[in-house]
């Protein structure tokens, strides 16, 4: 039997293999990924309306009362769970919980906590679900101050800062694992080659 020949077949589909296996139980892993989104200000002016006189019940025109610019802050939280497995009990820790909205809206429930903060509690997160969280908040809150934690019962959530990128196109990206498999079938027939 000519080894060299099953080595050189066997190399590529044994790394195919592994590489499929590898990605299985990646995904099997139930996993959740919270991504911050950008926190903004926006400063809210009066609209070019005419003031127009109030009248007392005396009948004597008075000033109307002038608008006072104000900013509000707000920031959003993706959180996302890749897996094929449901996550259960997604809890978000808060300092203080603002004004919020979930999108897509979805079940939820609002804890207070003995030592002053607030949870938001998702009993369940679907398989290859995601749901953003809106928070609209005035000063002097800040972003620092409203969220502290996150956790479900598959493990700690990561926490990753969002930057918008492009995704390249699928058959680049096919290029790329094919050059990824076939060096390291490369690496594994020159080891093999070597003892």
């Amino acid at each position: 039997m000519d080894w060299d020949l099953v080595i050189k077949i066997a190399t590529p589909v044994i790394t195919l293999g592994l590489g499929a296996l590898i990605t299985r139980v990646a995904e099997e892993r139930a996993r959740v990924t919270a991504y911050l989104g950008h926190a903004t200000s926006t400063l809210v002016r009066p609209l070019a309306v005419p003031e127009l006189p109030q009248h007392s019940p005396a009948g004597q025109a008075e000033a109307a009362p002038a608008f006072q610019p104000f900013y509000i802050f707000t920031h959003t939280i993706v959180v996302t769970n890749p897996s094929r497995k449901p996550v259960t009990n997604l809890v978000l820790g808060h300092q203080t919980l603002p004004n919020f909205s979930v999108h897509p809206d979805t079940y939820h429930e609002v804890r207070k906590l003995p030592g002053g903060g607030t949870e938001l509690v998702f009993p369940k997160l679907g398989a290859k679900k995601q749901i953003t969280i809106a928070y609209l908040y005035q000063p002097p809150l800040i972003f620092s101050g409203i969220n502290t934690s996150y956790e479900c019962d598959a493990g700690p959530v990561r926490i990753l800062a969002m930057i918008p990128s492009a995704r390249p196109p699928r058959p680049i990206m096919w290029a790329l694992w094919f050059i990824l498999l076939y060096g390291v079938g490369a690496i594994i027939y020159t080891i093999l080659q070597a003892v």
